[in-house]
């Protein structure tokens, strides 16, 4: 069998994207004025949107990372299973060879 047909994959499978950036949690927010914090409260959340995206996006390629490693795996064991169940057709070719080489020794030295 040859193994090393599945194990080589481009670069860019085995690179995962950076991982989402933390949200900023500015501390001077708590020393200001609570209507100032209102405020802000009330605009559009535009970069806990930005992170969202970002996450899935970053979540999305993940998944496909996973996707196609276990595509990698699944063909690996599929080749192992067929290259096992060969050997184990060998081995008993092999014990049967053996098994009438004995008895034709045992013929000849009777």
């Amino acid at each position: 069998g040859n193994l090393e047909s599945h194990q080589t994959r481009p670069a860019s499978d085995q690179r995962l994207p950076p991982p989402p950036p933390q949200m900023q949690h500015p501390d001077h927010l708590h020393h200001q004025h609570s209507t100032h914090a209102e405020q802000q409260m009330l605009l559009p959340p535009v970069n806990l949107i930005a992170v969202k995206e970002h996450s899935m996006r970053w979540l999305q390629e993940l998944h496909r990372s996973y996707q196609h490693r276990q595509v990698v795996l699944e063909t690996l064991t599929t080749q192992l299973s067929d290259e096992l169940a060969e050997t184990i057709r060998n081995l008993e070719t092999v014990r049967a060879n053996v098994l009438e080489t004995e008895e034709m020794l045992r013929r000849l030295y009777e």
